[in-house]
């Protein structure tokens, strides 16, 4: 494919690729604003033009969201708190279905700490306050800890 004007063939000397055409007529070599084609001459994109597809048409697009990041709630183990009370606890705010409460229980019980659940900073925290509110009402020092999860 021939260049067509001299200012296609300057820029195309200028990215080395003689494929390049111009979409101005001849002699239009000091033309503003000649457009380049690729070989099969559709014109070049313009980073401008990032979000058009073929026919020139905005195409929509969404913004990137960063997920937020999780933490981990945590129950502690304490000599005070009865392990009915930890099922309670895991059932009613946590969700958990009576098998994976006792499981959580048995691990708070024997390894000293269990994750409860894991969540975004704001509804960890709320959690927290919820929990620790309703063990208190119970007479229950049961401590609960937020730290980010791995």
């Amino acid at each position: 494919m021939a260049v067509r004007c001299l200012r296609a063939a300057r820029l195309a000397s200028a990215a080395a690729c003689p494929m390049l055409t111009c979409a101005e007529p001849r002699g239009a070599d000091n033309a503003i604003g000649a457009r380049l084609l690729q070989p099969n001459g559709l014109p070049m994109s313009n980073p401008k033009d990032q979000n058009r597809d073929d026919q020139g048409v905005l195409l929509a697009t969404r913004p990137r969201v960063k997920r937020p990041t999780l933490y981990n709630v945590l129950l502690h183990n304490d000599d005070y708190t009865t392990q009915e009370l930890v099922v309670e606890v895991l059932k009613t705010f946590f969700g958990k279905s009576e098998a994976e409460a006792m499981t959580i229980m048995l691990t708070v019980h024997h390894k000293g700490m269990g994750v409860a659940g894991t969540y975004s900073k704001d509804v960890a925290e709320s959690k927290v306050a919820q929990v620790t509110d309703f063990a208190r009402a119970n007479g229950a020092p049961l401590k609960l800890t937020v730290e980010p999860a791995t």
